[in-house]
């Protein structure tokens, strides 16, 4: 059932280091926060957002059950500079993307799940083939060819070996999934509509569940989902619908048995948990209207009452990414354009909309100041409990831009910049306003790509310091950080072999 191989070859290579100074427009004056938002109610709300998640730096992808990719402390030291960078690598099998930390020795990767990801890549690079809408059309309702297998691996944070659990592969789409690390101290994957259950000490699969078909093309599902309830450990997962309906579904952990489900009209979008004023609720972008659930041990509940309009299928966008909340602003934002930019004529945009006022409307703004099209595979990074910012990012066109949250909900832009052509998850540590992104650059006629992990100032946007990492394309990995290091995942498109990159101070 299961199988593991062990990668004992770390590329400790000591990749070229190189830093330029770089400001986009900005703005210099101070960022207030919320008058709601002190000290202490800004440590309840991070709380509130890792509730039953494991105790460590970075316990699920994006950081949180929010998905903010912000964390209270961590990353390199306040006063680093390019030449204190250091970056070791090691290599791992096809499509690395989502990383977590667990303790002071190991962190874990997702990777091995290809499908559709070279559309993302190619589109971030702008090289999407010209019949990419028959493409993304002809793999939406069948079973593609499957050269990889999704596998979990154990990197060692200080030798930087890594050892690769292959996951056992099913009969759908080998899409990525999820890893997340459980207040229990176990490992949850989703690949190939299977939750599997893994010992992060032994490294092994403990248990695992066949999770719901999607009703109407059930060899088509994809989860795509993977979220710990704040209010009682269950695994919250979903589907994306490829054709008809989708799946909400509540997982008890205790028991690795189906708590509940409910079919339902949710689309690609991954979806976000969190308990606001005593009630669990899952929200997400839907194909045209805004999304919301409650939750409860008796299942899932559409709350149409919550729901609005915020695209049409012929305004040349395509639906949004995930919603992020911004606690006490007591609003979502969410991005719209996933990065394959199929029948995509629109610039990337980000919205917000109350989670308490029941008249309020959807909201809207130019993402990164282009009116070129453009889009994201990753949400948003936002910090809403220190400094009430937000950065969006058009992976397309290589532009990012912060906002800042107003007492009111709303968005006011700070600066904006053309200076890194972004392509990962970016994240955030709050205590240093210290923005974690990227920047590809190749020579004029496109060739020789080089990647390059940028430290920026997040109230600015300048440059602080950047250092090399393994890999040549776009990357649609996240970056994720430990207590004294930041890890950036490449992951290759084409087939290719994926790079993990650990970035340390070395004074």
């Amino acid at each position: 059932m299961r199988s593991m191989r062990i990668i004992t070859t770390s590329i400790a290579v000591a990749l070229a280091t190189s830093a330029t100074a770089c400001s986009g427009s900005s703005s210099s004056r101070a960022v207030s926060t919320s008058s709601t938002s002190g000290p202490a109610a800004q440590s309840d709300q991070r709380d509130a957002a890792r509730r039953e998640l494991y105790d460590t730096t970075w316990p699920v992808p994006t950081a949180d059950s929010w998905r903010t990719s912000s964390i209270a402390s961590g990353g390199l030291p306040d006063d680093v500079k390019s030449g204190d960078l250091d970056a070791r690598s090691v290599k791992l099998g096809p499509a690395p993307i989502f990383g977590i930390t667990y303790d002071r020795r190991s962190v874990f990767v997702l990777g091995g799940a290809p499908h559709l990801l070279d559309l993302f890549t190619r589109a971030q690079g702008n090289n999407l083939p010209d019949d990419a809408a028959a493409a993304l059309a002809g793999t939406a309702g069948a079973v593609p060819a499957r050269t990889a297998n999704p596998y979990v691996a154990k990197i060692d944070s200080s030798t930087l070996k890594a050892r690769i659990l292959e996951l056992p592969k099913g009969d759908t789409p080998n899409y990525p999934g999820s890893l997340v690390a459980h207040r229990n101290g176990k490992l949850y994957a989703v690949a190939t509509a299977t939750l599997f259950e893994i010992d992060p000490a032994t490294f092994t699969i403990t248990r695992s569940l066949a999770l719901p078909l999607n009703p109407a093309k059930p060899d088509s599902t994809i989860y795509n989902t993977a979220q710990i309830s704040a209010r009682n450990g269950d695994l919250l997962l979903k589907t994306a619908p490829q054709q008809g309906t989708g799946l909400l579904v509540a997982v008890d952990v205790a028991t690795m048995t189906v708590r509940s489900q409910l079919e339902t009209d949710v689309s690609t979008a991954r979806m976000t948990a969190l308990v606001e004023g005593g009630t669990e609720y899952v929200y997400l972008p839907g194909t045209t209207e805004t999304l919301r659930y409650t939750v409860t041990d008796d299942g899932f509940a559409k709350d149409p009452s919550w729901s609005r309009t915020y695209r049409t299928d012929d305004d040349g966008t395509q639906p949004g990414v995930a919603m992020t909340p911004t606690g006490a602003h007591h609003t979502v934002v969410f991005p719209n354009n996933n990065t394959v930019l199929v029948k995509v004529t629109a610039p990337l945009e980000i919205f917000w909309q109350s989670t308490t006022d029941p008249g309020a409307t959807v909201s809207k703004v130019n993402a990164t100041s282009t009116d070129k099209p453009g889009g994201s595979f990753a949400p948003p990074p936002s910090d809403p409990f220190t400094s009430s910012v937000v950065v969006a990012a058009d992976a397309v066109n290589g532009r990012s831009a912060a906002w800042r949250i107003a007492d009111d909900g709303s968005l006011e832009k700070m600066w904006a910049t053309d200076k890194y052509a972004i392509s990962v998850g970016a994240a955030i540590v709050a205590d240093q306003h210290r923005l974690y992104t990227d920047d590809r650059v190749c020579d004029a006629d496109g060739s020789h790509c080089k990647l390059y992990l940028v430290v920026a100032d997040l109230l600015t946007g300048k440059e602080i310091a950047r250092v090399r990492v393994a890999g040549s394309q776009p990357s649609i990995g996240r970056i994720f950080i430990g207590p004294h290091a930041v890890y950036y995942i490449a992951t290759q498109g084409d087939g290719g072999d994926g790079f993990v990159t650990k970035v340390t101070a070395t004074s």
